[in-house]
């Protein structure tokens, strides 16, 4: 603490904050040493004397006391003044926060508006984004689909019969389908010739085949059920392939390779006689696919012939009908 905030201090203390200047102190204290001067040439008695210097003393006091005390009001007043000035102030502030903050509000509703309509238009527009996007993606699967069957058919194998011949094993190869090798009690037995005139390999082939003779042959002209049995490859361009037909008592087991004469059937004479079967086979892409057949010789030098539709039981069939339903001819 410096001197003059001792002094002033010191001041403060000495006078009660009764006096508020230097020039006030000096005045004070100059009438006191005038009174005192004036009472020393009176020629008043002690105790009298005592009491009138307690009493101007008194006098004096309660002056400067309740001059001070109106300074002290008026500086209440002013400060009070100053206060509510400040709270009024601040009252304003807060009328301005209070009014910026439902500004405020009211602008973040709007934004959150705003937000809400941007974020519902882009849900539509990822919606209609998806749509395109799954539908061109089918268009495309459903493009590539079409374009993998057509490559597929484009090079698939094509197996189908070439010749059919009565078997002799008497006869020499260029006289294997005279007529005149039919033997009435012996069974019928016809070559099937057939070949790949596809553009790749014909898979797991297997040729199923039957030989009968008489109308009522074709009530027996029925699908058959492809084996579980590894079948044969059939290369395209290649020299044809053959199997036999027989006649047997039981045609399912027309597809073995060891039959005894035991199951086989003579032939009584009777005509038309009948050859019927499907060849069943796959590409590399594993389709399945069907070549049906059914042939009918007559007894004059026509050769065989192909009908469009047969009866089997009254009802009329196509050959189409021989092949599994989940292969293509």
């Amino acid at each position: 603490m410096n001197g003059e905030q001792e002094h002033e201090t010191n001041r403060t203390i000495a006078h009660g904050n009764y006096l508020d200047s230097d020039d006030e102190v000096e005045e004070f204290k100059r009438f006191c040493a005038g009174l005192w001067r004036w009472l020393r040439t009176q020629n008043i008695p002690v105790n009298q004397w005592i009491q009138a210097l307690a009493s101007v003393a008194l006098i004096a006091v309660t002056a400067f006391i309740s001059c001070s005390g109106s300074k002290q009001t008026q500086a209440l007043i002013d400060n009070g003044n100053r206060q509510a000035a400040a709270a009024e102030r601040f009252a304003d502030a807060a009328n301005e926060m209070k009014q910026a903050a439902w500004d405020f509000k009211g602008s973040a509703q709007g934004i959150d508006g705003n937000l809400g309509n941007a974020v519902s238009k882009l849900d539509a527009q990822n919606r209609s984004t998806d749509l395109a996007r799954v539908s061109a993606q089918r268009s495309s699967e459903q493009q590539m689909s079409v374009l993998q069957e057509q490559m597929e058919m484009s090079e698939r194998p094509l197996v189908g019969v070439a010749k059919y011949a009565f078997f002799d094993e008497n006869a020499s190869p260029n006289e294997s389908a005279r007529t005149s090798i039919l033997t009435v009690g012996k069974p019928i037995e016809i070559n099937i010739d057939y070949l790949n005139e596809g553009k790749s390999p014909a898979l797991n082939l297997q040729v199923f085949r039957h030989v009968s003779f008489g109308l009522e042959a074709l009530s027996d002209v029925i699908a058959d059920t492809p084996k579980d049995a590894r079948g044969s490859d059939l290369f395209p361009k290649t020299d044809p392939d053959l199997v036999t037909a027989i006649t047997l008592r039981d045609s399912s087991k027309s597809g073995e390779f060891n039959v005894s004469i035991s199951d086989t059937r003579g032939w009584t004479g009777k005509f038309p006689i009948i050859t019927w079967g499907e060849i069943i086979y796959y590409d590399r892409f594993n389709n399945k696919y069907c070549t049906p057949f059914l042939e009918v010789k007559y007894p004059d030098p026509s050769g065989w012939a192909v009908p469009g539709l047969f009866g089997v039981n009254g009802k009329e069939k196509t050959i189409s009908e021989l092949c599994p339903k989940d292969s293509v001819r």
